[in-house]
């Protein structure tokens, strides 16, 4: 993520940083500090400290579109 030389790759490097962080903090049942979102036209998920939907992936095409997972 850190070597993306632009938006683009830096979204494609995002995603597999937080699927992996998503399960992670799944297998280990931690909760509490964040709420995971999930975005079904980029196919992909974030963790996020607060409940108001902030897609990193589609910016400011599509800011608030995704599903907050219970």
């Amino acid at each position: 993520l850190s070597e993306a030389k632009d938006l683009k790759a830096a979204r494609a490097a995002f995603k597999p940083l937080s699927e992996s962080l998503i399960k992670y903090l799944a297998d280990h049942k931690a909760k509490g500090a964040y709420v995971e979102v999930y975005c079904p036209m980029a196919k992909a998920g974030w963790l996020q400290a607060d409940k108001n939907v902030k897609n990193p992936y589609l910016g400011s095409e599509m800011p608030t579109c995704g599903v907050i997972k219970e």
